[in-house]
């Protein structure tokens, strides 16, 4: 990621080691993980976070998480994953997480929905995919309001803090599918204006 992408109100950069507060605050507590299959990070874990986002491969194109602020302020909004799941096909998975204060204000979505837009114009990707647990219904309407479908529901496919199974849903989009999206021309004026 050579140069932020921009949006309305959020810049997403890679993550810088200044972030260590407020990328605990995001994946310190278990509140952020109640649907998801990882365990809260420590101080040790957000900064092997931040350090694999500054020592990416260059032909890796983007870090694997990056970080989501406001213009404004430059207060750290949330993370955002993206992935490459194969070279080959040019697929990719995109996550999130917010902090907790700024839920619901769509801003998930916002950044999603960049990220997801420099990956098929950008990295040139065939295919970008999401999963959550079934009862996550705000990552089920992020990934709808991003036009992704659901492709499949895997039943006990993982195990959460709980230590018991969970299913998961499978959204996706193709790029064929993205292009006919009619906020691109949204996304491409903010980014020019920067």
């Amino acid at each position: 990621m050579k140069t932020p992408i921009y949006t309305k109100r959020l810049i997403i950069r890679p993550l810088l080691m200044s972030d260590l507060n407020a990328v605990l605050a995001i994946t310190g507590i278990p509140e952020t993980y109640h649907y998801i299959p990882e365990i809260p990070m420590n101080e040790r874990d957000a900064r092997s976070l931040i350090e694999r986002g500054q020592n990416y491969p260059e032909y890796d194109d983007i870090p694997a998480d990056v970080a989501v602020e406001f213009i404004e302020t430059g207060e750290l909004v949330g993370l955002l994953s993206f992935s490459k799941i194969s070279n080959r096909f040019r697929v990719m998975e995109i996550g999130w997480m917010v902090q907790e204060v700024y839920r619901g204000r769509g801003y998930a979505s916002e950044a999603a929905r960049a990220l997801i837009n420099y990956g098929f114009t950008t990295l040139g990707m065939h295919r970008i995919i999401a999963t959550c647990d079934p009862r996550n219904i705000s990552s089920v309407r992020i990934m709808e309001k991003l036009g992704m479908r659901r492709e499949a529901e895997f039943i006990d496919s993982v195990v959460l803090g709980d230590g018991e199974w969970h299913d998961e849903y499978l959204y996706a989009i193709t790029e064929k599918e993205w292009g006919k999206k009619s906020d691109l021309k949204e996304i491409y004026e903010a980014q020019q204006k920067r």
